[in-house]
């Protein structure tokens, strides 16, 4: 007999019950909006369509968030500090024409949502809205 077939007399695969009370309200925007009162305003991290053409300029964020940084060479890799371990020499890049980033001390990579990211300890979304300017909009 394979074990792996359904109970003929409870008619139901092996677990039973399990979880069958429980509701999850997680998405269901009249319980997110009746918590509104208790919990405050619920923010909105809806991302618009077009948020990859209004990210910064990466030459302009990470000349603001990485210490040390040189001058670019043809395919636009700056040599800089990381900020994400203590440097005294240059062991990270950052592509300041694509936003890329790269150390090669702690294998930290990325993208400039990626770097935000890390530095600010954020989700995808809110690093996303922060970059694009509606980080503190509700």
């Amino acid at each position: 007999m394979n074990r792996y077939v359904r109970n003929p007399q409870k008619g139901k695969p092996h677990g039973g019950n399990r979880g069958a009370g429980i509701t999850n309200h997680e998405g269901n925007r009249a319980y997110v909006v009746s918590l509104s009162p208790l919990y405050g305003v619920m923010r909105t991290l809806h991302i618009p369509p077009n948020w990859r053409e209004r990210l910064p300029d990466p030459a302009r964020y990470y000349a603001e968030h990485m210490e040390g940084l040189g001058k670019p060479n043809a395919e636009g890799w700056a040599p800089c500090r990381c900020p994400f371990h203590t440097d005294r020499n240059a062991s990270a890049s950052a592509n300041l024409h694509t936003g890329g980033f790269r150390c090669h001390g702690c294998d930290a990579k990325g993208d400039l949502v990626a770097f935000h990211q890390r530095i600010t300890g954020s989700s995808f979304k809110e690093a996303v809205r922060d970059l694009i300017g509606l980080g503190g909009m509700r």
